[in-house]
């Protein structure tokens, strides 16, 4: 069997070695919504074409080829990569695969991957699957379904060119390699249309079967059930740029006393470093999706974690805050910055034992400094330190 055009990357090893195998989709244009290259599906219900989902795929199949290509423990084997943008295909190039023409993230583009993803992850049942879709997806209750870029080709159909997530996700149940791991960077607003059309919410991809095997499989959501996801127009979005940030230390633990980056700490620094990415937009809330909690490993790092303190003051209505400042424990070597009542000092740290400071001073000129001692790792730091 030939290999499909959507795959990018593949390593010479043996079929059966362990590593990791990844598939990578950006949807950007939607050839039947407004602004699309043919004719327009007219029950669209708002959507429209997307800039940010081909930055964010390329965005993230770069990160993944940095991160495991020379991972001695898993690396990565395989990886399909699909966008769909406006114009011309997408090119790709890496220091570690050579210079590709992406292809479209059609439908039977999307179905042949997922299948070459399963057969190749089917070979070791110690493979780690690695799965991320950005672009658009509607939701029905627990139902979730994610357009393939020629979505409503067929007026009468819409939904033949889209994932049934919900049954892709159960379906992978059947791959021997039950550590996966699901990043879903897309929308999850109300669909009229997926509600009234219940006899098909997309296809399945991988036919499940009964009983689905138990799978250790989390899947992480940009947006909470009726929710947008954040794009960021013509760049990576904002869970595209968190993703990578959330793996330099604020989803490490200790395990047996080795640090690794496991999925029971990833939800949060998600969720942190997502905020920080949007700390432009300070009406901006934002909080993963996801569901089956289930940890597991997804990469053993080295080094120390990078801690992400966000750190600030709480003036009271008689003073202003002039100073903030860190030092490491027994150091004597005092960082500080001058700020204003509302701003927020994004310092990343090592872990260790720091005194926190805040400099206040009143109408009058009379200061006050308030301190906070407190040890510094990626299991104990809070959204935010405020001292007041």
């Amino acid at each position: 069997m030939s290999d499909p055009a959507s795959l990018i990357f593949k390593d010479n090893r043996p079929a059966d070695a362990v590593g990791v195998h990844a598939v990578v989709i950006g949807v950007g244009h939607y050839a039947h919504l407004p602004g699309g290259s043919s004719h327009r599906f007219a029950d669209h219900e708002g959507m429209v074409q997307l800039s940010s989902p081909p930055r964010s795929a390329e965005h993230i199949a770069k990160w993944l080829l940095d991160t495991y290509h020379d991972d001695q423990s898993m690396p990565l084997r395989s990886m399909h990569m699909l966008v769909s943008k406006k114009g011309a295909a997408q090119k790709f190039h890496h220091k570690h695969c050579p210079e590709s023409e992406i292809a479209s993230a059609t439908l039977g583009n999307i179905k042949k991957a997922a299948r070459d993803w399963f057969r190749r992850s089917d070979e070791n049942a110690q493979n780690l699957l690695l799965f991320y879709f950005c672009g658009h997806g509607i939701s029905a209750g627990m139902q979730h379904t994610l357009l393939s870029t020629d979505f409503g080709e067929d007026t009468l159909a819409p939904f033949e060119n889209a994932v049934n997530f919900t049954d892709f996700h159960l379906g992978m149940g059947r791959c021997k390699a039950q550590s996966q791991v699901y990043f879903v960077d897309a929308c999850r607003s109300i669909s009229k249309n997926l509600i009234e059309q219940s006899a098909s919410f997309g296809d399945s991809l991988i036919p499940g079967v009964t009983p689905i095997v138990q799978k250790t499989a989390p899947v992480f959501l940009s947006a909470q059930p009726g929710e947008k996801a954040m794009g960021l127009p013509r760049e990576p979005s904002a869970f595209a740029q968190a993703l990578p940030l959330a793996f330099k230390g604020g989803a490490w633990d200790k395990v047996d006393g080795e640090w690794v980056v496991c999925t029971s700490m990833l939800r949060r620094a998600l969720e942190r470093q997502t905020r920080r990415v949007m700390r432009a937009f300070p009406n901006f809330n934002f909080e993963v999706g996801g569901y089956a909690d289930a940890t597991i490993t997804i990469k053993r790092p080295e080094g120390e974690p990078v801690v992400p303190v966000d750190l600030g003051g709480r003036p009271d209505t008689d003073h202003n805050l002039l100073e903030l400042a860190y030092e490491p424990d027994g150091t004597n070597a005092q960082v500080i910055k001058e700020v204003n009542n509302d701003e927020v000092w994004l310092i990343d740290l090592t872990e260790g034992d720091y005194e926190f400071s805040a400099k206040f001073q009143n109408a009058a000129g009379q200061q006050k400094v308030v301190t906070l001692r407190k040890f510094v790792s990626p299991q104990n730091v809070s959204e935010r330190l405020r001292l007041s």
